[in-house]
């Protein structure tokens, strides 16, 4: 069973240390065309967020896995911030090709291993 546990972390990460960087240098959690809807790329950190792309409303939506709290919600259609309680280590911005960006700004941790 150890062994299994220790090819996870470094399974993992490797994974975290892949995440595509920026100009900046950090990492891109999520991004999406804000005209369409359509999720261009998803990273999920170790045990913290989901996020749900909701049809019937036009809304997409971040949830924690923790607790099931909604932390953002954003009108896709159109675009505009709705709701937002965003971790303190992630932004958001809306690029100028119509990319809605979450950007990781803090070092990714390992937060628990299996």
């Amino acid at each position: 069973m150890k062994k299994n546990s220790l090819f996870f972390v470094i399974f993992l990460l490797l994974s975290i240390s892949l995440l595509p960087q920026n100009d900046f240098g950090l990492s891109e959690i999520f991004s999406m065309d804000v005209s369409t809807g359509k999720i261009t790329s998803a990273h999920v950190l170790p045990g913290n967020t989901e996020f749900i792309l909701t049809g019937d409303d036009g809304y997409i939506r971040q949830f924690s896995l923790t607790n099931g709290k909604e932390l953002f919600s954003m009108n896709i259609s159109p675009a505009g911030i709705v709701s937002g309680v965003l971790m303190d280590s992630t932004l958001y911005a809306i690029t100028k090709d119509n990319k809605l960006l979450f950007i990781s700004i803090a070092p990714v941790t390992l937060l628990r291993s299996i």
